[in-house]
């Protein structure tokens, strides 16, 4: 167990998302995957990213059209299912839907500086929250993952990733920092690795992705939902990972919700599986993180006991056995429907209805005194900073 003292260290035009690419599916009972080449690294030129403020918030929850949220307590052990599935392709490895490494998305490339300029925007008075948003492109798909299977390339199921575009099985919290492009806003300054469980059309065997998308994931790091104060919010610990869902869940989990958004469709939210969106739509998956830390241990055994979800509305803060308050993190992934969505699984779907298996996982990167302008600017003094606002004039950039 890792640990760690108290103390803190320091819009391009969105299009749709597409379907990518033919994946070859496979049902032999004992294969294995191989994990695909990372992105080449590369650049490209600062646009500052300028978002209206958005509308008063409920909670840090599900992606709303606005900016806004919903609400979503605190769900269980995630792992790699290994039943039987529903519909398409399976393996009895544990890894759910096996494809062919060959035909994954290419994703964005990144950047390898920080993207930092002055604000086209500025902070709004909230309602006693306080809010932070960015965005990142997708980076790459890879059957790892180096929270759950350290050092095991291919022992996992098919993850996408976004942000820190080096992110593999051999990823450490100590080179997740200093080592890789982002394809956040903000460039280097947020080198974060973002994952979840890849989303499969099983009609075609095809991987849904937003290649295109530079809001593919959206973040929100929010407080004052779960009565966390926002005055009291402490940078993120250098070495901090955390996961959110459960990969075996069987029913719906309260920090993992779906929503269709935009274009000629039903405007759906808090659903406990995958909506039925309409083509031109974007399906949100959100996946909520605890925010209260045990202040000693930067994982645990099951990548959740040393974190904990506040300990309720209006003001009751962390509970005792993790006082120390962080911003809480909700990652919004945003897939463009152009298929049917009832033949839509997320590759962890082994025996379950389409979503239900929801979950992701987090490993900071932030450069520290960059998150530590967000705190000061924006949490202490319970503002609404908008999209990539600095509070301090500043503003994270484009990509």
């Amino acid at each position: 167990m890792t640990r760690a003292p108290v103390s803190n260290p320091h819009s391009r035009t969105r299009r749709g998302a597409v379907i990518v690419g033919a994946i070859v599916a496979s049902v032999a009972l004992a294969s294995t995957a191989c994990a695909p080449q990372s992105p080449e690294a590369g650049g490209k030129p600062s646009k500052p990213s300028v978002a209206a403020p958005s509308a008063k918030p409920s909670a840090p929850g599900a992606l709303k059209p606005g900016g806004g949220s919903a609400s979503l307590t605190a769900p269980t052990d995630s792992s790699v299912p290994a039943s039987p599935s529903p519909s398409g392709p399976t393996s009895s490895n544990g890894q759910g839907i096996q494809v062919d490494p060959a035909t994954l998305p290419t994703g964005d490339p990144g950047v390898s500086t920080h993207r930092i300029g002055p604000a086209q925007d500025s902070k709004h008075t909230s309602d006693g929250s306080a809010q932070f948003r960015t965005n990142c492109r997708f980076s790459h798909m890879r059957y790892d993952d180096p929270i759950v299977a350290p050092g095991q390339p291919g022992a996992s199921h098919l993850h996408a990733f976004f942000g820190n575009t080096a992110i593999n099985a051999n990823t450490t919290p100590g080179t997740v920092a200093t080592t890789g492009n982002s394809t956040c806003e903000g460039g280097t300054a947020n080198r974060t690795a973002y994952w979840a469980p890849a989303v499969i059309d099983t009609a075609t065997n095809t991987a849904v992705v937003s290649t295109d998308d530079p809001h593919a994931l959206q973040v929100y790091y929010k407080t004052g939902y779960d009565g966390v104060r926002p005055e009291t919010i402490q940078n993120f610990p250098t070495g901090l990972r955390m996961i959110a869902g459960n990969a075996r869940s069987t029913t719906s989990q309260e920090r993992v919700s779906y929503s269709c958004t935009e274009g000629n469709g039903p405007q759906i939210a808090n659903s406990a599986s995958f909506p039925n969106c309409a083509p031109g739509q974007i399906l949100v998956m959100s996946i909520g993180f605890p925010q209260c830390w045990d202040g000693v241990n930067l994982d645990s055994p099951d990548h959740k006991s040393h974190m904990a979800y506040g300990a309720g509305w209006p003001d009751k803060g962390c509970p005792s056995t993790h006082p120390v308050p962080l911003a809480q993190v909700t990652q919004n992934y945003r897939y463009r429907v152009t298929s049917n969505t009832a033949n839509w699984r997320l590759v962890s779907d082994v025996g379950v209805a389409p979503g239900i298996s929801g979950h992701a996982d987090w490993m900071n990167g932030w450069d520290p005194a960059v998150f530590q302008r967000v705190v000061d600017n924006c949490y202490k003094p319970s503002r609404d900073c908008s999209m990539n606002l600095l509070g301090d004039g500043w503003m994270l950039g484009d990509i």
